[in-house]
């Protein structure tokens, strides 16, 4: 019987379907404590790679990862971390080594879609779990994060229905991470399918700086007839700073709810914010690796979706 419990090999097939039968007609599910229990008697141990972005994606990140970290820790799960201290891929490389080198039995990874990363996660005999940002390829068995075409394609929309003609100034963080790929994807998508076209578009990559961001929104409005920017980075207040003074204010859409962008969003120097659920992915992503390294057939899907929230000055809370 406990062989079939949990699925172990040298049981006769008539003898399992037996047991099964049996199970089927008592209704009798195994014990979830007790399951747990014995999981806990074996060091099971995770590793987690965070990029080197500060301030709200690592606060948010960070809650999430924490509090699934003590989760894990009651089944017996040991919780590593480590952050990059660069966009270097070679360094992502050297710390999934130094994990491997460790013993880990799963991988949960926010890291840059670059081509040494995904070669070196295509080595490993271990599940893998992608989050925030996803890394196109590789064979991660989930990833855990926003829909971010779809994202894209929302932004479009409500720029869409705010701007009739002009330029719309797109500012991406950086291209290397998948995340800002697939947002710009969906947002041209929907653009071209009302009528946009690629020369309505400026676009310009800004690596989450401030001053960078700064003088691109400003060189741009001085240059051209900007009705609208799409901002596909971290720096909102410096575009905010930049548009100030500008009249008449084209409308800003940015994507994420540090305290500083509600601010913003409240005094109506941003319009819209398209929010997604940063401290779940962290949560979420070390949850299914606890039910994937527990239950040898655990389902997982290919992704794991967390909730868009539209954003404005009316429905803003602090």
């Amino acid at each position: 019987v406990d062989r079939v419990l949990h699925n172990r090999p040298s049981v006769r097939p008539e003898v399992r379907d037996k047991i099964l039968n049996i199970m089927r007609e008592l209704d009798y599910k195994p014990n979830a404590a007790a399951s747990a229990l014995a999981f806990s008697r074996k060091t099971r141990k995770v590793g987690v790679i965070l990029p080197q972005w500060k301030g709200f994606f690592r606060e948010e990140i960070s809650r999430g990862v924490n509090v699934a970290r003590r989760e894990l820790n009651t089944y017996g799960i040991e919780v590593l971390i480590a952050e990059c201290p660069s966009d270097e891929p070679a360094i992502c490389v050297d710390k999934i080594s130094e994990f491997v080198a460790e013993n880990i039995n799963g991988l949960c990874i926010c890291a840059q879609d670059n081509p040494l990363i995904r070669e070196k996660i295509n080595e490993l005999k271990i599940p893998v779990i992608t989050f925030n940002s996803d890394i196109e390829g590789c064979k991660r068995v989930c990833f855990v994060g926003q829909d971010l075409v779809r994202s894209g394609r929302i932004a479009a929309d409500i720029m869409i229905k705010c701007v009739r003609d002009g330029k719309i100034l797109i500012v991406v963080g950086n291209m290397k991470f998948s995340a800002h790929r697939q947002r710009l994807q969906g947002f041209f998508d929907k653009m071209s399918e009302h009528g946009w076209r690629q020369e309505d578009f400026i676009t310009a990559e800004s690596f989450n700086e401030y001053s960078r961001t700064l003088h691109i929104v400003e060189e741009n409005l001085n240059a051209a007839q900007i009705h609208g920017i799409y901002m596909v980075n971290e720096s909102v207040a410096a575009c905010a700073e930049a548009v100030k003074n500008f009249s008449p204010k084209p409308i800003i859409i940015c994507h994420d709810l540090p305290r500083s962008t509600k601010a913003l969003l409240k005094s109506g120097e941003v319009d819209f914010a398209l929010e997604q659920d940063i401290y779940s992915q962290g949560l979420k992503s070390l949850q299914l690796m606890k039910n994937i390294l527990m239950d040898a057939d655990y389902v997982v899907g290919k992704q794991e979706f967390t909730q868009i929230n539209i954003i404005n000055a009316e429905n803003v809370e602090f």
